[in-house]
C-alpha cells in the first residue's frame, strides 16, 4: 500500500459499497472535525481502469470521509465556479488550475475595456460582482506581513474554526527554505527529537529528510505514537489565528528589559 495525494474530483464511490446515502448531520458532525483536527485517517482507494486518459480511483475505505471532505470543499468551489464565470462576462481569461485569488480582478488588462464590460453588467450581476470581490479581497490585505492583531479576519477565522492543517502539511519544499536552527526546533516541536543531542550532529538535508518521513509517516499511520501525535498536532506559528511573530520578544524578555530600566 503506497500514500499519495488525489484530487476528490477523482474520487468515485465504489459500487461494491451498499450505502447510498448518509446522514446529512452526521456528515456535517464530521466536516467539523476534520475542518478542526485535520483528517486522522486517510482514505483507501483503488484505481479505476478503462476510464479514459484521466486517472480515476474507487473508494475501498473512507466514504463518509469523502462526502465530508466534499463538504468542506463546496465553500472554496462555489467561489471558483463564480469568478470563472465573470472571467468569460467580462472578456479575460483565467488559466486552468490558476487560483481566482491570483487570476481575478485581472492585472495589465486594457482599463478601458475592462470598464465597459462592468458598465454592461446587469443589476444582478453586478450585484454579484461586488460580493465575490469582497469575499476573495477577506483578508488579502495582510498577505505581505503577519496578521498578529486581534483583526476581524483573525477573529471570523477562530469562529469558523479554520485550521490550516486541515488544507496544509510540511512538505520537503516548506522544510527546505527554513535554516538548520529552525529545522532543530521543529524536530523538537512535532516529536521527531524531544533533545537536540538526537539532531545536533544532522545535516540540512539529513533533517529535512527525516522530518518529511516523519510528517508523512504521522498522517498514514493508523495508531499514532505520542509523538506522532505531536507531528499531527503542530503548524507554524504563522498559520495560526492571530498569527505569532517568532522574532518578537517574550514576555520574560520585556520583563528583563522593564528591570533594566528600572535600575
Amino acid at each position: 500500500m503506497t500514500m499519495q495525494s488525489v484530487s476528490l474530483s477523482a474520487l468515485e464511490a465504489s459500487a461494491a459499497n451498499p450505502r447510498r446515502k448518509f446522514d446529512r448531520e452526521t456528515i456535517e458532525g464530521l466536516a467539523a472535525s476534520i475542518r478542526t483536527d485535520g483528517l486522522l485517517h486517510n482514505l483507501v482507494v483503488s484505481p479505476v481502469k478503462g476510464k479514459g486518459k484521466k486517472e480515476r480511483y474507487q473508494i475501498v475505505s473512507g466514504s463518509r470521509r469523502f462526502e465530508a471532505l466534499r463538504l468542506l470543499e463546496d465553500a472554496y468551489r462555489v467561489l471558483e465556479v463564480q469568478a470563472r464565470q465573470f472571467t468569460g462576462k467580462l472578456g479575460f481569461i483565467a488559466m486552468e488550475g490558476e487560483s481566482v485569488w491570483t487570476a481575478f480582478p485581472p492585472r495589465g488588462t486594457n482599463d478601458l475595456a475592462l470598464y465597459e464590460a462592468v458598465r454592461g453588467l446587469s443589476d444582478h450581476d453586478l450585484s454579484g460582482l461586488q460580493t465575490l470581490l469582497a469575499a476573495l479581497s477577506f483578508g488579502q490585505a495582510d498577505c505581505d506581513r503577519l496578521d498578529t492583531r486581534d483583526s476581524l479576519f483573525n477573529r471570523v477565522a477562530r469562529d469558523l474554526g479554520v485550521d490550516m492543517r486541515s488544507h496544509w502539511r510540511p512538505d520537503a519544499a516548506f522544510l527546505s527554505k527554513r535554516t538548520r536552527e529552525q529545522l532543530v526546533g521543529i524536530a523538537r516541536a512535532c516529536g521527531y527529537a524531544e533533545g537536540i543531542g538526537l539532531v545536533g550532529g544532522y545535516k540540512k538535508s539529513e533533517l529535512v529528510a527525516c522530518l518529511v518521513r516523519h510528517f508523512q509517516t504521522a498522517q498514514t499511520t493508523s495508531e499514532p505514537t505520542a509523538a506522532q501525535q505531536k507531528a499531527r498536532n503542530w503548524s507554524p506559528e504563522a498559520m495560526l489565528f492571530p498569527a505569532v511573530d517568532p522574532n518578537a520578544p517574550s514576555a520574560q524578555e520585556d520583563e528583563e528589559v522593564e528591570d533594566i530600566e528600572v535600575e
